[in-house]
């Protein structure tokens, strides 16, 4: 066989493997579903598509990041108001989430169950809007104190440049990619309404906060701290007694005995007054306790 004749065998041994009758391209996996990536600002709704040429008598199926199923064809799986059905046929399963956040953020799957089971993935990407929060450090300053005041910048993506402006003062104070501002010593004259904002490529927010300086805290001299210790220890020792002479009141009436007298003693059995008296004074019960005999 010639060298044409062999080529020519060799071109038509590929054509019958890589293409079957009828024309159907047998490198490409028809059974393979697609989808895209997704982007959405958070409050927005976000579509999630997924197609399939081939579907094998098997329904296609969407998880969230955290593999729950949310739709299985037609059917409704996890109970979200959030997330609805837009197509349902044999080639194509779309879903909807509404409101989304920031925590719907992350890698979706779709997919048929064929064999093997095939898969195809969808990142959703959240964007939120900035927002910001200004905290003094410390929390309550005093004249004379060193103050930071943070101005915390949260978003997707993360704010990248904050501006800082007081009310009534021109023009603005600082403009940086740090989100502090410092005030070394600080004095009356700093007090007032200080605003932050924060900025992303998502747009930006304005904090404020209202600084009020404090009086510098007094310094407790070792006398004085002396004099409260002694105070303490005065009003313990003092607290004590009173409660020593409470139980020892409370004791005493319980404790108080009952005194017979030996005036009235006898005088119920007496026959008249002279018996009654007679025994009270002698203690003697009548004249058979003392007997004389005369021989």
């Amino acid at each position: 066989m010639g060298a044409p004749a062999a080529s020519l065998l060799l071109l038509l041994l590929l054509f019958a493997c890589c293409w079957a009758p009828g024309g159907a391209n047998l490198s490409q996996d028809d059974s393979q579903p697609w989808t895209s990536d997704e982007t959405v600002v958070a409050g927005g709704t976000v579509v999630l598509k997924c197609q399939v040429k081939d579907h094998e008598d098997s329904s296609l199926q969407w998880s969230n990041p955290a593999q729950q199923t949310l739709y299985f064809g037609e059917k409704r799986a996890l109970r979200d108001n959030r997330i609805q059905l837009v197509t349902s046929t044999p080639h194509e399963l779309s879903i909807s989430i509404s409101n989304v956040a920031l925590a719907d953020e992350g890698e979706y799957t779709c997919s048929i169950f064929t064999m093997p089971v095939r898969t195809a993935k969808s990142l959703v990407t959240v964007l939120d809007t900035p927002t910001a929060m200004i905290r003094p450090d410390p929390p309550h300053p005093r004249e004379g104190q060193k103050l930071l005041l943070h101005c915390e910048g949260r978003g997707n993506p993360v704010p990248q440049q904050y501006l800082w402006e007081k009310e009534g003062s021109v023009p603005p104070l600082k403009m940086t990619q740090e989100s502090a501002l410092i005030f070394p010593f600080l004095n009356k004259s700093d007090s007032g309404t200080y605003g932050c904002t924060a900025t992303s490529n998502m747009g930006s927010y304005k904090a404020y906060y209202t600084l009020n300086v404090n009086d510098p805290s007094p310094v407790p001299s070792s006398s004085s701290t002396y004099h409260a210790i002694i105070g303490g220890i005065v009003a313990f020792i003092v607290f004590l007694l009173l409660i020593m002479l409470i139980f020892l009141g409370h004791y005493l009436i319980r404790h108080k005995g009952t005194y017979l007298t030996h005036e009235a003693k006898g005088s119920d059995d007496a026959p008249d007054a002279d018996t009654a008296i007679i025994n009270a004074e002698g203690g003697q019960s009548g004249g058979d306790d003392k007997k004389e005999y005369f021989i």
